[in-house]
């Protein structure tokens, strides 16, 4: 059973804000380890995410995809705007569904999506609230299996995202992310029929600094 966006965001979000109101040390006594020295921010970041999103009524019953992606990210201390660029894949399925002509099937939406765009992170300590917009070219494949039988149908649409977030940096090579996200002006054609594939989309993430 696909686990809900509830227990998927929950954890990450208690961790995040029992960091945040975690005591800071006296002046003077600041950890001068690995793990807690933040007087360097990382310019890199490699982010593996997973998490759910919403789709249009139009994909029903396959319209909340659960997805999972990776994303590299550079904001230099010294720029106040960096990159990022990203790949996600997502994936929902609903056995025995009715279908439009009658009777009833196997439905199964793929959604692969590539972004690129801009980045900004605040902060100078372990919690970095951040922005990021820019292109997304996303890719629907639906497909129905009956009575043996398997109709596909593939379309792929350039449209625009926007996301933003808040990243906690474990240590310096390691991080956790909560990201909230959406897509805008994307459309997908089947039957000759066309409706936005835009979404809303809330995801976890964990990944490395360097």
């Amino acid at each position: 059973m696909r686990p809900s966006l509830a227990a998927l965001v929950l954890p990450a979000l208690l961790a995040l804000l029992a960091a945040c109101a975690a005591p800071a040390l006296p002046p003077g006594a600041q950890d001068r380890s690995d793990a807690g020295d933040y007087s360097r921010r990382p310019t890199g970041r490699l982010t593996f995410t997973f998490g759910g999103r919403t789709l249009d009524d139009a994909f029903a019953p396959t319209e909340e995809p659960f997805v999972f992606g990776v994303e590299l990210s550079q904001v230099r201390p010294d720029a106040a705007v960096g990159y990022e660029v990203g790949f996600t894949f997502g994936q929902d399925s609903q056995g025995g569904a009715p279908l439009s002509g009658g009777g009833f099937g196997d439905l199964e939406l793929l959604q692969s999506e590539f972004h690129a765009g801009l980045r900004t992170e605040i902060g100078d300590g372990p919690v970095h609230p951040y922005l990021g917009a820019g292109a997304t070219w996303i890719t629907n494949d639906t497909r129905v299996r009956t009575g043996g039988l398997e109709a596909r149908e593939s379309d792929g649409d350039l449209g625009a995202y926007a996301h933003a977030g808040l990243l906690l940096d474990l240590s310096r090579t390691v991080h956790v992310t909560l990201d909230g996200r959406a897509i805008f002006g994307t459309e997908y054609t089947v039957d000759g029929s066309s409706f936005d594939s835009d979404y809303a989309q809330v995801t976890l993430g964990v990944g490395f600094n360097f």
